[in-house]
């Protein structure tokens, strides 16, 4: 307890308070775990960011494929354009929450 004393004196270093050596240690440490969660914050979100960008690109290419195969099925004969329009047309009621089938 002397030692804790002799800090306390005016004058020295007070190794508790707000300017004291441990608090400056805290705070440095602080600093270093918060630059290091940043840094992983921005990483993580640039490779959501490429992600997202990739699902895009594979999203575009299947909307593509999906209207080239439509396309190919009523040429064919496969299917008429109004029985394709009311299909779609009653998924999307179903998805909206309509009863129309």
């Amino acid at each position: 307890m002397k030692r804790l004393k002799l800090a306390l004196e005016p004058g020295r270093l007070d190794l508790f308070g707000s300017t004291g050596l441990i608090d400056l240690f805290w705070n440095l440490s602080q600093d270093e775990a918060l630059g290091q969660m940043q840094s992983s914050m921005e990483e993580a979100r640039g490779r959501a960011a490429a992600i997202i960008r990739r699902l895009q690109e594979e999203n575009r290419e299947l909307q593509v494929r999906v209207g080239v195969l439509i396309r190919l099925l009523i040429e064919r004969g496969v299917i008429r354009p109004g029985e394709y329009a009311e299909t779609v047309a009653a998924a999307q009621a179903r998805l909206t929450g309509g009863t129309r089938r």
